[in-house]
This record gives structure tokens, sequence and C-alpha cells, in this order.
């Protein structure tokens, strides 16, 4: 059975971590990234399957510079394969997913800042100059990362492509800036032992850890 044992962005945005495994023992065969504007596009796809030949268990952090990228800023996906027909049983294909949402809740965030309420004082039901499309756009990313909880990447590429029509987001052009958390609260999620996470912390992940000592020393 083929394991995403992690595929996340780190908290700065500079770096790709993929860790996969076989529990069969087989190799992979096809190891395949994809960012959320052309996946399934067999012409777009970024193939790393060289870079996990003859492995069963392995890990590999990539700079976002060894693909051209600025940063690992939007969303991204990883398809694993193995041809073994004992996969086949289990798991042969699986996909992951790894999102930082910063970009999208950053333009949400200017947008409001910059609406400008005239024509009336107070947002009433029939004022569309004070509504302007904000709450549209936080139904939708609230959407996206329901899509991306349960794992329905066909929704996740059709609201973020979506959401590309109504604000202005370039992920390339993010320079990430000293002393801003990209990492906040729901902002980054990653793949962990097959499953949809939101990222913690350093710190509670060694709490986390500290507590499963204890209990497994008791």
């Amino acid at each position: 059975m083929i394991k995403v044992e992690k595929f996340s962005i780190s908290s700065d945005l500079k770096e790709l971590t993929i860790h996969i495994k076989n529990t069969t023992g087989s190799f992979f065969n096809k190891v395949f990234l994809w960012s959320y504007k052309n996946y399934g596009n067999s012409n777009k796809v970024i193939d790393i399957s060289k870079d996990f030949q003859r492995e069963f268990d392995a890990k590999i952090t990539y700079k976002a510079a060894s693909f051209g990228l600025e940063n690992f800023s939007g969303i991204f996906f990883l398809d694993v394969k193995s041809n073994n027909p004992e996969d086949a049983m289990k798991s042969n294909s699986v996909t992951g997913i790894t999102a930082n949402l910063y970009s999208y809740k950053k333009s949400l965030l200017d947008k409001a800042l910059s609406v400008q309420i005239s024509g009336c004082n107070d947002v009433v039901d029939n004022c569309q100059e004070c509504k302007e499309n904000l709450c549209y756009i936080q139904t939708m990313i609230s959407a996206l990362e329901v899509a991306i909880q349960s794992k329905d990447f066909g929704a996740v590429t059709k609201v973020a492509k979506e959401l590309d029509k109504h604000i202005s987001l370039c992920h390339s052009c993010l320079k990430p800036e000293p002393g801003v958390n990209y990492a906040g609260k729901d902002m980054l999620w990653e793949t962990i032992n097959n499953k949809v996470v939101i990222n913690e912390s350093e710190v509670v992940q060694n709490l986390k850890n500290k507590l499963l000592e204890v209990y497994s020393e008791g």
C-alpha cells in the first residue's frame, strides 16, 4: 500500500517536502506533481519519478527555485503510483494535496480594506455598492477549505479557478516578508499519512509527542 507520509509546504513557502512509503516494499512507478491550474493535464505535469527510483521509503525536500518558482504559494497535488500487482489489491495510486491559502486570504483582506461605501450609511440588503462581492469571495474561500479537507480534488480546482476570476492573485509574485505569519490559522494544509490536515506548529507537535511518550511509558 502506498502512503503519503508527508506532503507539505514549509511555513516560509520556500520548500516542499515529499515523504512517500510503500508498505509492500515495492518501488514507485510514477511520482507526479501539479499545481491546481493544470491538475490532470499530462502536458503540464512535473514528473519527479526519477528522484524516487529504486526507493520504497523516500523523503525529499525541494526548493522552490528548483522548479523555477519564487515560492510554493497556492495549491499543489501529488500523484504516486506503483505497478506492483500486490498493491492493486490495496492501493496502488494515491493523491496528496498541500496548500497555503495566504494569498487568497490576503487578497480578501486587501479587498475589504479598499471597499468604499457610498450611496447609503449602513449595509442593507438593497445596497449593492456596500456589499461589493466580499461575501461571495469569503464563501468561495470557505468552500475551497471544505474541498481540500474532504479531498474532493475536482472541486478544489474548480473553486480555485473561480476565485481567480474575482480576485487579483499572483502566487508567483508573493515575496515572503520577515514577520509575516504565512502558516497562520487555517492557512497551511498538508497531507500526513494519507490524511489532509491543518498544519500544526512545532510547539503543538512537540507537545503531542511528549504526551504520547508519557502514555506509552505508562
